[in-house]
């Protein structure tokens, strides 16, 4: 009896075991978790489940077994990335990855100036960045976007001032305009949700949204951004008249795209930060 309950509790240590494995390094890839934070969080839960089994409440198999099984897990997470088996994939070696060029002028301003952002980025490689599927005013747009979240001030963006301009051109001559179809979208974000894709974006702009962008699509004809073209985006916001002295909040932007050498499409959702700090100073006087 005490040996088929020995088995029946190894297999259930095997189940939790691998079944957890086989979901949480897809996971940890995909969101960029390192194994040795998930390898932390399965020792605690693991040691909390043990400590439960052993107490004075009544002693359940189930949670012994998912206390342990959750203690191998941290030990072989812990292997992982000791050894660095998984650092080329974290490193997304051969996988498309575009680039961000970001530019803020001027860098120092008074309240009420105006602030430009200049955005482009391009596929250096011989692939396009393959479009994806966003819903722009309940319109299905399939395009490669690139978005910027508007600078902050007490919970605040600072507003959009004038008429947005982009454009795709060429590599090698950026004054060649091509004809890609292209649309400017905005979004107010209620939740800090990773997903572009799954953002309420509008072409139509309300100040004090937080994102502005610029999809290859303009929601009848879809467009991927090919190889060696460069997608553009250039706004301006004006600074609250009330913003103290000092730095403005860095703005951050971001490329939502598909790659196209893997055969499940992988899906990059890549975030920048701007180089670039903008400090406001007082109005003379």
């Amino acid at each position: 009896m005490r040996i088929r309950s020995l088995q029946s509790g190894v297999r259930g240590v095997a189940t939790v075991l691998f079944g957890t494995l086989l979901f949480v390094i897809p996971v940890a890839l995909l969101a960029s978790i390192r194994p040795g934070l998930l390898a932390v969080v399965s020792a605690v839960l693991g040691t909390v489940f043990l400590f439960l089994s052993f107490s004075r409440l009544p002693r359940i198999a189930s949670v012994r077994i998912i206390g342990t099984g959750a203690l191998a897990v941290a030990a072989i997470l812990a292997i992982i990335h000791v050894s660095g088996l998984l650092e080329p994939l974290y490193r997304r070696d051969g996988w498309l990855l575009l680039g961000l060029t970001t530019e803020v002028s001027p860098l120092q301003v008074n309240p009420g100036d105006t602030l430009t952002y200049t955005l482009s980025t391009t596929t250096t490689d011989m692939r396009p960045a393959m479009a994806r599927r966003f819903v722009v005013d309940d319109v299905t747009y399939r395009g490669m976007l690139l978005y910027c979240f508007l600078p902050v001030h007490d919970g605040d963006a600072f507003s959009i001032v004038g008429e947005p301009m982009a454009c795709v051109t060429v590599a090698e001559d950026s004054q060649s305009v091509l004809n890609t179809v292209y649309t400017v979208v905005y979004a107010k974000l209620q939740l800090p949700v990773l997903n572009a894709a799954n953002w309420n974006w509008s072409t139509t702009y309300t100040e004090g949204w937080d994102v502005i962008g610029v999809i290859t699509s303009d929601g009848q004809k879809h467009s991927d951004l090919g190889a060696g073209e460069i997608l553009n985006l250039q706004y301006s916001v004006v600074v609250p008249l009330e913003h103290p002295d000092g730095k403005i909040r860095s703005a951050r932007a971001g490329l939502s795209y598909r790659d196209p050498q893997w055969a499940t499409y992988y899906i990059h959702e890549l975030r920048f930060q701007f180089e670039d700090t903008v400090s406001v100073v007082p109005l003379p006087g």
